[in-house]
């Protein structure tokens, strides 16, 4: 049985949207504490972020985007496909091929 209730750890994923964060912010001449102050956490949360031990909600991610001024695809610009299928858990793309035997 598969546990939702499970938090899942930051990965492969969150990591490259960290650096993409960081790489943004550095070439907006920002400092981590100015980002820290738009989403209303702590300049130590930034760094978690950037180095992808934390994930960035989806929430935070939405404001970041608009107050950098770039799109949320930005942020998983230069993603490899197959990065993003190794970070979904196997009982995710068995309902997903299941979704598509029944189309």
């Amino acid at each position: 049985m598969v546990d939702y209730k499970k938090k899942r750890k930051a990965g492969v994923i969150d990591e490259f949207v960290g650096k993409r964060l960081r790489s943004v912010r550095v070439s907006a001449n920002l400092s981590q504490q100015q980002i820290a102050e738009v989403i209303g956490v702590t300049f130590q949360q930034i760094q978690k972020y950037e180095l992808g031990k934390n994930r960035i909600s989806a929430g935070n991610l939405y404001i970041l985007a608009k107050f950098l001024n770039i799109t949320l695809d930005d942020f998983y610009e230069g993603l490899e496909e197959e990065v993003i299928f190794s970070e979904i858990e196997p009982w995710r793309v068995e309902k997903k091929q299941d979704r598509k035997a029944l189309q």
